[in-house]
């Protein structure tokens, strides 16, 4: 059973929508408007962030939404002295998908560490490309100040700018290309040259905001994760993620459907739990932690046995060799020793891979661990819905049969 695939379904003229996207769509679409109602003021709080005389925002169809923000291209017109591009970003977070109402602070939150890991790459990544932070701004109204600040401050601080390359990303053309080993070369080595820059600098602790965007899409649930919280190891860090799957697994709507579906996701996550230990490096247990990428666009601090390879190179064994190969020839040329290169080939040889992949996207828990971590327990037949998988769920919680009784209820 695919425990993530089945909801409720609405009919359209020739297609269909699941009800979640359906009405994921009017939050979006009552967004845009908002903006789009005061184009007028975010123009004139370009100006003068800016201090141009002239800010045009892009036209709607220009503008681009994501999974946690809508990115909307604007053109300034400066003196012919000043050093500006000719178009910059403004980006605004989407407050509907980071919970904004039910924890107000999560917004402030989020564009305050984003703002502060764009300064800290400048400043300790010069070799790592970013575009330019011009400028930001909080909920609260406050916001950065140009004529305030120093010559090498204000260029450290501001609204996102970069040039729109015209070359294709990445993510477009690796299916395309991906079967040709010199062509993977090439993408590979650029990005373990990214990430050993990155990792130059290791942290004493991971902060709450330090998870990855997969596991932010749960902040619609009650918070388990506080702004105050660190982790200066791995164990607590792991079992705060199965508590947030346990909150997703009790307060989404519609996470269940049925009392087999409730029955075979608690006994997933019942899995991850008593497997835990077995997928642990525990000479690196304690970290060190580094700043690290997550799914190619989006930066976060993650304990040095997390440092996974990419995911979309799990589809081949060769294509993860290949690129430990070249982590490992960079990372030696670079310090002139070894750390995570082996951390990482022993992540995928031990099956660690998958399951901190397991912990930390929701959406593809069971799927993961049916498919990549029962089967190193169980053999062949872990592959299978077999008879006794399903009895390991009352031991999710004292009282999970109540639990799944109410899910099903409400």
């Amino acid at each position: 059973m695919d425990s993530g695939s089945k909801q409720p379904v609405l009919p359209l003229l020739r297609d269909t929508v699941n009800l979640n996207n359906a009405l994921e769509g009017d939050d979006t679409e009552e967004f845009l408007s908002f903006i789009e109602a005061h184009r007028e003021d975010i123009e004139a709080l370009l100006c003068r962030q800016l201090d141009v005389p002239y800010c045009r925002l892009g036209r709607r169809e220009m503008w681009k939404t994501g999974s946690f923000n809508i990115v909307i291209p604007a053109f300034p017109n400066s003196p012919p002295d000043e050093v500006l591009p000719g178009m910059i970003y403004i980006r605004f977070s989407l407050p509907y998908k980071i919970s904004e109402e039910e924890e107000p602070g999560n917004v402030d939150e989020k564009v305050r560490s984003e703002a502060a890991t764009y300064i800290w790459l400048q400043e300790n990544c010069p070799d790592v490309p970013i575009p330019s932070l011009l400028g930001f701004g909080l909920p609260g109204g406050q916001c950065t100040d140009p004529s305030q600040l120093t010559g090498s401050q204000a260029a450290r601080v501001g609204v996102s700018n970069f040039e729109q390359g015209r070359r294709e990303p990445l993510h477009v053309t690796w299916e395309k290309y991906r079967h040709g080993a010199q062509y993977r070369a090439n993408p590979f080595r650029h990005l373990c040259r990214i990430l050993l820059s990155m990792n130059a600098l290791p942290f004493l602790a991971l902060a709450r905001r330090q998870l990855t965007l997969k596991v932010s899409s749960l902040a619609n649930r009650p918070l388990t994760l506080y702004f105050h919280m660190t982790y200066g190891s791995i164990e607590p860090y792991i079992f705060d993620l199965l508590r947030l799957q346990d909150s997703k697994l009790l307060h989404q709507p519609n996470a269940i459907h049925n009392k087999a579906d409730g029955e075979i996701q608690a006994a997933a996550l019942t899995g991850l739990c008593a497997s835990m230990h077995h997928f642990l490096q525990h000479e690196y247990c304690d970290g060190p932690s580094f700043m690290t990428l997550t799914e190619m666009h989006q930066t976060c601090s993650q304990l040095v046995q997390m440092q996974l390879p990419p995911y979309w190179l799990s589809s081949r064994a060769s294509l993860i060799d290949q690129y430990v190969d070249i982590y490992e020839g960079k990372e030696t040329k670079r310090n002139g020793s070894l750390l995570q290169a082996p951390i990482m080939r022993r992540a995928w040889d031990s099956g660690s891979y998958w399951f901190f992949h397991a912990v930390t996207v929701p959406k593809g828990m069971y799927n993961i661990f049916q498919m990549h971590i029962r089967p190193l327990f169980e053999g062949e037949r872990g592959k299978e819905n077999m008879p006794g998988f399903d009895k390991f769920w009352p031991y999710w919680a004292p009282n999970a049969k109540e639990m799944i009784e109410k899910m099903i209820r409400d």
